[in-house]
């Protein structure tokens, strides 16, 4: 039986329509809520994370020049408890020694034993514990509503790696820090975390992963100032964490 003119038209227009909708399923833009999830998944998961009630671990900076020469060696000692709320950071910069202790009453600073009063130095020394702790504790902190996030498509970082990149901010300013976080395209395994800092962009490269939490936590990291195009201008930075002991 031969299809009529008005049958041969509407079955060619639901074809193109068919494939049109084939074709946009398969290019669809992936939700950056969804790669986190399964980032975090691919890390030991959310329950293991929120089982985790306190943690202390060593973090070794090692700080470069753009000729490649060590310039400093920082080694600071980070202990967090949930319950009830308490950060502590110690670490020594040019032979004196600073503390910091974080609680839900307040902040308190410490240099050489001695109680830190001048704001400026409180909020610098604030801004340094706050980002350790978001940065140790990723990917899992990134799901913040404050976040404004998007799908930055699917790039290649250093050695070839194929990533899914998210960029977030978390203010509109114009000024605001910029971070694009990578993600393996086939594990979701976090690879490398970079960030825009008064026009200077970093990309922190994860080179290994703790065994000890399950967690799949940051080791080792190198820290690269890199171009636009993401070509390296030089070694900025080398991190190593210790996992001391955690509850």
């Amino acid at each position: 039986m031969f299809l009529t003119p008005t049958k041969k038209k509407l079955n060619h227009l639901l074809l193109i329509l068919g494939l049109i909708l084939s074709f946009l399923g398969c290019n669809e833009t992936p939700n950056p809520t969804s790669i986190i999830q399964k980032s975090i998944e691919a890390h030991g998961g959310e329950s293991l994370w929120k089982s985790i009630q306190k943690i202390e671990y060593l973090k070794e900076i090692k700080l470069y020049d753009s000729l490649g020469q060590l310039e400093q060696t920082i080694l600071q000692n980070h202990y967090h408890q949930w319950n009830p709320s308490l950060s502590i950071m110690q670490w020594n910069v040019n032979g004196s020694l600073q503390r910091v202790e974080k609680t839900p009453s307040g902040i308190s600073v410490f240099e050489n034993g001695e109680v830190v009063t001048e704001q400026k130095d409180i909020a610098a020394i604030t801004r340094i514990m706050d980002a350790a702790l978001y940065v140790f504790w990723q990917p899992f902190k990134l799901l913040d509503k404050n976040a404004i996030m998007t799908y930055d498509g699917i790039n290649q970082l250093l050695g070839n790696q194929v990533v899914h990149t998210i960029r977030i901010q978390y203010s509109e300013e114009p000024n605001a820090d910029v971070w694009h976080y990578h993600f393996d395209t086939e594990t979701y395994r976090l690879m490398a975390t970079q960030v825009t800092h008064n026009g200077q962009i970093s990309l922190i490269m994860n080179e290994s992963v703790e065994e000890d939490t399950g967690l799949s936590l940051n080791k080792l990291r190198k820290s690269y100032f890199i171009n636009a195009d993401r070509s390296i201008q030089y070694l900025r930075a080398d991190y190593d964490y210790t996992i001391v002991a955690f509850e």
